[in-house]
């Protein structure tokens, strides 16, 4: 079909442009010679100093050429075929353009066993396109071969306007009759010496990298004889199945079971957990035996994993047999008539009919597995973290919700009188923070009730939220004064504590009203006349509320642990002098974030919060991630603790027995297609990806409910500048070009109806409720957002099902951080995700060149975490906070603000306490035990020494950074800034400057242009 424009102007991927010779043509030609040389025999091997040309002019900022690298083996493949084929435009006299294909007419065939420069022209020699090539000498018993189509017009000799000599939708297939295609890569050491490395090679050792593109993607076939032909593609593809959460159905070959919550509930349902645990039993051993097929090297992976499994197996038999005890049963039994509680009283709110509430297998069984340990404080399992590893949207939350109720109500059941903290769980995100409030303060509710039924006698049942004054108001007289704003009709800046919008309990709305500030608290109340809590929800938001009703859930920041330092309020929310017990349970959401300065920080205040929640046992940790490689390591190194993964790995990575990848009919896939533009701008390539699919999801004809899944299309960005530009485009470019599409396509142009919904860092926090309800608005209605803008911040934890269209602007920076993100469409129907990637970013280009063997193996590309607590620099800027929180936390005669005076009257206290802090660096890194011992002792001294000097009269209260010191105010710490110079550490003479926040502690650079005058 003829174009109307230009093709340059029509077509922007795909393309091979006239090469510039001055920018790359002599290069190119002298790496021909090289080859030709080669190819005549000479001495020098094909591996050895050969500059392959044809490769870099695909990497042009207007690339030349294209092709792919692939591997065969010698022996078994002795040829292989080539067919290429692209387009040119010829123009008109009334200026359109007929497009001329061009082919390979009978293919190339190559032969493999001699190493050899290929350099043809396809069709005929005026048509200026080559087909360049090398086929290398073998090596480790593979033959690698690179194939390049080139354009060879020559920019300088043509005038004007290029689009007549550029080629279009160039392809190389190449295809093999004997053999397949092989591995690439350099065969790795099949005991590798890095246990998750050796693991990931085994699992998917079914995925092969079998070529890599240049300027382009490779795409292939795969059958069960393996791959026969490999195809360049621009626009590359894959579909990624999701995982099921599986077993017990008629599906599982190795036993069926109900777990039914209410059964349970009742204490009926013990025979369906014993078959669960057969049945995993058995899936273990029908494993050992498939394994026993597998060479050497796979089947000791493969033992690895299934010992892990036996493991696990026992520790869930461990966890029925434990029901034995009356009271733990007592407490799972209301665990699970609280979980029915909750989705009963959730499918009210929603307006559909009750149903059989029942669990997932995966859920009883992490349960079952951590009751003991939950149980008895003195329990092995209190030594170890278990991890909950799960793909995203597969309800890890409410497994370890179960968790959380079983420790409330156990701690209940036993001691009646017995309050304070059960269990905290914390987040390094505030919007992931507020959403998972939101779904525990159901679960909270149910649990309230249950108790006021079953435990009246037993202290109350609370939630709190904990994530800093930026959020919510840190005192009551702030909450009083934000309300009395709303009321007013004004926008509260920053904090606010209407953190709800709906009753968790029955859905009413919530507003400014059901908000109460007028007593010494803060009270919640739902305004619907038959809501169980139209008295008062048992929610606090207010940290002056938290810190005085101790709630039994306590979710925060991580962030907010740094204030161990500055509140002598935080000791008693923990207990450390009693009168209830000290939190049983840790729950770190997204462990994987918990990475780089912000987790070796974590980590090194976590050394305070580990003994300040150990009383005659350690509280159990439990975490949980999606993605996450060297867990073990990291998990020591924050928490101080040995690793187990849960569910352990399988034989392949679509089934562990838990949880399998479902077919395509059973659950929506996710599509992937990776899109560059080299020769063209970022923003502009964005525009056209925006405006094509917009366009597209009012033009195709489908249901209301599947077009409501691709009615909002939802925008990534690695950078707050990126996403600005974006922002305005979306308001003028996108529609205009929507336009444009529209009359291509003669479809009705899409009107944009609203500004984009923003969810980033910048945007205040008092409006990300409303920007989150926004999301959930179905079409069609029109409230629904045509488009959302996002950074990270919705990388975990934005759980709305609806969303089901994503464009992402460049490759993420981590291979996790791009699954987590990504993961948040296609929860419900299948979803499909853009990758727009830069092609002026080397990174994005190795994405897209490698983007197929990428997306077949996705999880083993995770990369693994960093997290150093007891590093030196991290020692310089937190040693001195740890020592601080720690002495207050745990000596009370230390705790109040004027008590800092008295540090050497506790002389031997803090000795201990300073020994309590080293022995836990001696077991996460020896080599630093010494030096940080070393390094609190003498903060210590220097701590006396300016008591006794008078320079130190208290411990001091958080102020802005840059706020200056009060006349004849002595205190030991001062507020950190973000970016305190780095001569300030290690710290020296007091006023310490102490970290409030736990983010940003890296240093920053200004750079400073100047213009001198009389200079250019």
């Amino acid at each position: 079909m003829p174009l109307e424009e230009p093709p340059l102007n029509r077509i922007i991927v795909g393309v091979l442009h006239p090469q510039i010779r001055g920018a790359g043509g002599d290069d190119y030609r002298q790496g021909l010679a090289e080859d030709e040389a080669l190819a005549d025999g000479a001495q020098t091997s094909p591996n050895e100093g050969v500059t392959e040309q044809p490769v870099s002019l695909s990497r042009s900022v207007k690339p030349s050429s294209m092709g792919l690298t692939f591997a065969v083996d010698p022996l078994v493949t002795k040829r292989i075929v080539v067919h290429v084929s692209a387009r040119r435009y010829q123009p008109n006299e009334d200026g359109s353009w007929n497009p001329v294909e061009v082919c390979h007419d009978h293919g190339l065939i190559v032969e493999t066993a001699t190493p050899t420069r290929i350099n043809e022209a396809v069709a005929d020699s005026s048509a200026a396109l080559r087909i360049v090539g090398v086929v290398r000498a073998a090596s480790g018993g593979l033959t690698r071969i690179t194939l390049s189509l080139v354009n060879d017009h020559d920019r300088s000799q043509i005038e004007g306007h290029v689009d007549r000599y550029c080629w279009f939708r160039p392809q190389i297939t190449v295809s093999v009759s004997e053999g397949q295609f092989v591995d690439r890569r350099r065969p790795r050491e099949s005991r590798h010496s890095d246990e998750d490395a050796r693991s990931a090679e085994f699992l998917y050792r079914s995925e092969p990298s079998l070529a890599i593109g240049h300027g382009c993607a490779v795409t292939w076939n795969s059958t069960v004889a393996g791959a026969t032909e490999l195809r360049t593609t621009f626009l590359p593809s894959h579909e990624v199945q999701l995982a099921n959460p599986s077993g017990g159905d008629e599906t599982d070959d190795f036993g069926t079971y109900d777990l039914r919550m209410d059964h349970l509930a009742e204490g009926s349902g013990r025979e369906q957990l014993a078959e669960l645990v057969l049945a995993y039993e058995r899936w273990i051993a029908q494993r050992r035996s498939d394994a026993q097929s597998f060479n050497a090297g796979h089947r000791d992976v493969a033992r690895e994993h299934l010992d892990q499994a036996d493991r696990c197996a026992a520790r869930i038999r461990a966890g029925i047999n434990a029901l034995d005890d009356p009271q733990i049963d007592r407490a799972f039994r209301l665990m699970n008539e609280a979980m029915v509680k909750q989705r009963d009283a959730q499918d009210n709110a929603r307006g559909s009919a009750r149903k059989v509430q029942r669990w997932r297998p995966f859920q009883i069984a992490f349960i079952l597995m951590n009751i003991p340990g939950l149980a008895n404080p003195e329990h092995d399992d209190r030594g170890t973290v278990d991890l909950l590893w799960f793909p995203t949207g597969g309800g890890k939350t409410e497994a370890y919700l179960g968790c959380i109720a079983f420790s409330i109500l156990l701690r209940r059941i036993k001691r009646p009188a017995d309050g304070g903290v059960s269990a905290i769980m914390r987040y390094t995100l505030r919007l992931l923070t507020r959403q998972q409030f939101e779904r525990a303060a159901g679960l909270i509710c149910a649990l309230e009730l249950l108790r006021r039924e079953h435990l009246s006698e037993s202290q109350p049942i609370s939630l709190g939220l904990w994530v800093g004054g930026q959020a919510t108001p840190n005192k009551i007289q702030d909450a009083r004064t934000i309300l009395k704003k709303v009321a007013r009709g004004e926008e509260p800046d920053g904090s606010t504590p209407i953190q709800l919008l709906r009753c968790p309990w029955c859905g009413e709305k919530l507003d400014h009203e059901n908000y109460d500030a007028t007593g010494e608290s803060l009270i919640i109340s739902c305004g619907r006349l038959d809501c169980d809590f139209r008295e008062g929800l048992p929610l606090h938001v207010i940290d002056s509320d938290i810190y005085r009703e101790r709630p039994s859930l306590l979710i925060g920041t991580v962030d907010k642990f740094a204030l161990m330092s500055w509140r002598p309020e935080i000791g008693p929310l923990l207990a450390t002098d009693g009168p209830d017990s000290r939190p049983d349970l840790i729950v770190q959401d997204e462990l994987h974030l918990i990475s780089g300065p912000l987790g070796t920080m974590v980590g090194l205040y976590e050394s305070v919060v580990d003994l300040a929640c150990t009383g005659p046992g350690r509280p159990k940790v439990l975490a949980s991630t999606a993605t996450i490689r060297r867990a073990a390591q990291q998990v020591r190194a924050v928490f101080d603790r040995d690793a187990a993964q849960f569910p352990p790995p399988g034989l392949d990575p679509s089934d562990n027995y838990f949880a399998k990848d479902a077919a395509s009919d059973e659950k929506g896939t996710r599509q992937y297609l990776g899109v560059m533009a080299p020769g063209t701008s970022q923003a502009t390539l964005l525009v056209r990806i925006y405006s094509v699919l917009l366009q597209a999801v009012s033009d195709v004809q489908m249901e209301d409910k599947v077009r409501d899944t691709y009615w909002t299309l939802l925008g990534y960005f690695n950078s707050l500048r990126v996403l600005a530009s974006t922002y305005l485009q979306v308001l003028d470019d996108v529609p205009d070009r929507m336009g444009v599409v529209a009359q291509r396509s003669g479809g009705q142009h899409r009107k944009i109806s609203q500004e984009p919904v923003e969810l980033t860092s910048r945007v205040d926090q008092t409006r990300i409720p409303r920007a989150m309800g926004a999301l959930e608005t179905a079409y069609p209605s029109e409230d629904a957002p045509d488009i959302v803008l996002a950074t990270n911040m919705i990388s975990v934890g934005l759980d709305i099902d609806r969303l089901g269209l994503m464009v992402v602007a460049g490759q993420p920076q981590s291979a996790s951080e791009y699954i987590q993100s990504t993961s948040r469409v296609g929860r419900r129907y299948p979803g499909l995700v853009v990758v727009a990637l830069n092609a002026q970013r080397s990174r994005d280009t190795s994405h897209y060149e490698s983007f197929i063997p990428f997306h077949r193996a996705l999880y083993r590309e995770v990369e693994a975490t960093t997290v150093t607590p007891f590093a030196p620099r991290a020692r310089d800027r937190g040693a001195h906070g740890v020592l601080t929180a720690a002495v207050r936390l745990l000596e009370e005669g230390l705790r109040q603000d004027g008590s800092a005076v008295q540090i050497e009257k506790y002389r031997s206290e803090v000795e201990r306490i300073i020994e309590g802090l080293v022995a836990r660096a001696g077991r996460v890194a020896p080599e630093e035990a010494a030096p940080f011992a070393k390094q609190l002792r003498v903060l210590v001294e220097t701590w006396r020494s300016a008591v006794d000097d008078g320079l130190v009269e208290r411990y001091g209260a958080m102020k802005h950074p840059k706020s200056r010191p009060t006349l004849g105010e002595h205190p030991l710490l001062t507020t950190a800034s973000d970016n305190s110079e780095p001569a300030s550490y290690p710290v020296g003479q007091p006023p310490w400057p102490t970290l409030t926040s736990m983010r940003d502690v890296d240093s920053e650079t200004h750079l400073y242009v100047k213009y001198l005058a009389g200079q250019d």
